[in-house]
């Protein structure tokens, strides 16, 4: 490609649909100086009791956008989790030893 070619590049742009979880990509395009617009169908950002489990794969991305230690003040270590079948059996328990179950 030539030089003259360049500068008529747009950069990406980019929609998010959703700003739950989606949202912490809004901070990596921000950053990267990528234009976004997010499309959420809730006028007012507020807690909704849901649960997020992330594991330590996750962590490293997060301290790059600079929310880990946010995360980390509203977080609550889990004692555990139980995995089910579609039926409710068990298929599998996992205690985390040394935390307290809430």
């Amino acid at each position: 490609m030539s030089p003259s070619n360049n500068a008529n590049i747009k950069p990406p742009q980019v929609l998010i649909v959703g700003a739950g979880l989606a949202g912490l990509l809004a901070i990596a395009l921000q950053k990267a100086n990528i234009p976004f617009e997010i499309y959420e169908r809730s006028k007012f950002v507020r807690p909704l009791g849901g649960i997020m489990a992330l594991n330590a794969g996750i962590f490293p991305a997060l301290e790059q956008l600079g929310v880990y230690e946010e995360l980390l003040e509203i977080s609550i270590p889990s004692a555990g989790f139980n995995i089910y079948s579609g039926d409710m059996s068990t298929i599998a328990l996992l205690k985390i030893k040394g935390e307290k179950e809430l």
